[in-house]
């Protein structure tokens, strides 16, 4: 749409079964501007995307049902800018596979039910992207991934109920795949069998750089899985002092009211490991700063880079 998301918006007629509504399959194609609403059906998607860009979208208030590959089935090309919210999934919300990147977008106050809202895998990339404020009425009402990257994600206050008692978390579940400089904080997994937690429940894959501290629920609050998958980062059942984790108080400015960042003083500042290929945060600023204002430049854990530290001034009085 010329003049965007606003201005312009694709509905589909309730009397009319479509199994998607749109499909893109080449290199050159585009849908930018819009908002789709009542996209769904018994078996459809919203969105197939095999190669192609979405950018500046929004998806709202769509419904499907029995639709395994997901309302919106990625498997290559990229969704870019967009926002996702308030849908319902019968099955899955998002499927993210093959090449497919979803990148400086917000996915937030969904539902989904059986199989978790984000399935990640294969060489896909989630990067720059909050996921918050989800429900899942099984499985994991944030991220499952058995391959891929997440990427300076945001992963926060989703929550994860227990249907017939079914493992998972409220944040990330993890079979492989890796995890570098994402924030997974204030998610609940309410009950629910072995392997289960309220932040990252991990049998396969790694963490760099991340943060899981303030979840609850399941087996343990924050994370479940082997220590030596995670490697500086912070969460209070790691080892602190081992791999460079820590275990302390990551100091957000204001989790009560959804910021994440974090302030001059916390643990988190300049403790991770620099690693290429992270050079922007989810609010796009630079990776790497000297956060404490120590001269050393090294990155932050978490999702957010703290700006370069402000020392004050001395005065020589004579």
């Amino acid at each position: 749409g010329e003049y965007g998301p606003d201005a312009t918006t694709v509905y589909r007629d309730t009397n009319v079964t479509v199994f998607s509504m749109f499909d893109l399959r080449h290199a050159n194609a585009a849908l930018t501007g819009l908002t789709i609403t009542n996209g769904g059906a018994v078996g459809a998607s919203v969105l197939n995307m095999t190669d192609g860009t979405v950018s500046n979208c929004v998806v709202r208030k769509c419904d499907t049902v029995y639709a395994t590959g997901g309302m919106l089935a990625l498997t290559g090309g990229k969704l870019t800018r967009c926002v996702v919210t308030n849908n319902n999934a019968f099955y899955v919300l998002a499927s993210v596979y093959g090449t497919a990147v979803v990148e400086d977008s917000l996915i937030a106050d969904n539902s989904c039910g059986q199989y978790g809202l984000i399935q990640l895998g294969g060489s896909a990339a989630i990067r720059r992207t909050r996921v918050e404020r989800n429900t899942a009425s099984y499985n994991t009402s944030g991220v499952q991934m058995n391959g891929g990257l997440l990427d300076n994600c945001l992963i926060v206050t989703n929550r994860a109920n227990a249907q017939d008692n079914q493992a998972g978390a409220g944040g990330v579940v993890m079979s492989g795949g890796t995890l570098v400089n994402c924030t997974v904080a204030g998610n609940v997994k309410n009950g629910g069998t072995s392997p289960s937690a309220g932040g990252v429940v991990l049998t396969g894959g790694a963490l760099t750089n991340c943060i899981v501290y303030g979840n609850t629920g399941g087996q343990t609050n924050n994370y479940y899985g082997a220590v030596s998958a995670v490697r500086y980062s912070c969460a209070p059942e790691l080892a602190h002092g081992s791999q460079g984790n820590i275990t302390n108080d990551p100091m957000f400015v204001s989790a009560a009211t959804n910021d994440f960042s974090l302030q001059m003083r916390s643990p988190c500042v300049d403790t991770g490991t620099n690693i290429s290929g992270s050079t922007l945060d989810l609010a796009r600023a630079s990776r790497i700063q000297d956060g404490n204002g120590d001269d050393v430049v090294t990155v932050d854990m978490g999702a957010y880079e703290r700006r370069t530290g402000y020392r004050g001034s001395t005065f020589r009085l004579r």
